[in-house]
């Protein structure tokens, strides 16, 4: 392991993504002592993917993550700041991180069920076309950093599942358990796991301790008004709950996520 960075050790935000990852940034971008980015650049999209999809391509990603971060990181930790990276993507290379900067994370995690919603509001696994495909196997293929979008690096959902509902269900799962399964294998010092629906003003102190710096009542304060302010929530409802939770939705639902439900503490 490349464990040079023994103090002020970088934090990355690992997600689902719609979990209030862009939220947590900005509010710890107000501490003097941190600098928080909400994926910067250049993107680890195509490298979480690869992750996820290539076990045997876990050196080849390691690589192109070093290079891609590793003089960032340094030249914050020398300005004497904690770095910190909220990105989803980042969920899928949580052994990579730890293995190149002793890197610690924070899981936050969302309820499932309006985790479907929001996907379903932005269009998540509406099917694309030949071309579009082709275009992602290629990026991913050759590790191009141009030319692509989020929904583009979607993990691919198993074939049995047919509505998107489904799929998006699936794909809350799929990330969840694998920030879980990493998470387990790194010391207690290096985890911190909390929801997005139980953030308030002790879970933000609670926060500020585990990256190790000072905690002031009015910071503490400004940083909850930015909170519940909840910036990126989606602005527009094009689809009411009501018409996404019928009785057989609620079914379909829970028959993939209901077991993640139950351990991450939902009813």
């Amino acid at each position: 392991m490349d464990k040079k960075y023994l103090t002020d050790k970088p934090v990355f935000i690992v997600s689902t993504g719609r979990a209030g990852s862009t939220m947590i940034a900005q509010v710890l971008a107000l501490h003097p002592r941190i600098l928080a980015l909400h994926e910067p650049h250049p993107h680890l999209r195509t490298e979480a993917y690869v992750r996820w999809k290539r076990v045997d391509m876990k050196e080849t990603v390691k690589r192109r993550i070093r290079k891609k971060r590793e003089d960032l990181i340094n030249q914050v930790l020398s300005n004497r700041l904690v770095y910190a990276e909220s990105s989803n993507y980042a969920s899928m290379l949580i052994e990579e991180l730890y293995d190149l900067f002793d890197a610690r994370f924070i899981h936050l995690y969302r309820n499932g069920r309006d985790f479907v919603v929001s996907g379903l509001q932005r269009g998540w696994y509406i099917d694309n076309t030949l071309k579009t495909k082709m275009k992602n196997w290629l990026r991913r293929r050759f590790f191009l950093d141009t030319g692509k979008t989020a929904q583009d690096n979607l993990l691919d959902p198993p074939g049995h599942l047919g509505s998107r509902l489904e799929k998006i269900a699936w794909l809350w799962v799929e990330i969840n358990k694998n920030i879980l399964e990493k998470l387990e294998r790194l010391p207690e010092e290096n985890r911190f796991s909390f929801s997005l629906e139980c953030l308030n003003k002790d879970r933000i102190e609670e926060l500020l301790d585990f990256i190790g710096v000072e905690k002031e009542r009015g910071l503490i304060d400004d940083m909850l008004s930015v909170a519940m302010s909840r910036p990126n929530r989606t602005k527009t409802i094009k689809i009411p709950e009501e018409d996404v939770w019928t009785e057989e939705n609620i079914k379909r639902f829970y028959s993939i996520a209901g077991d993640m439900m139950k351990r991450l503490g939902y009813e």
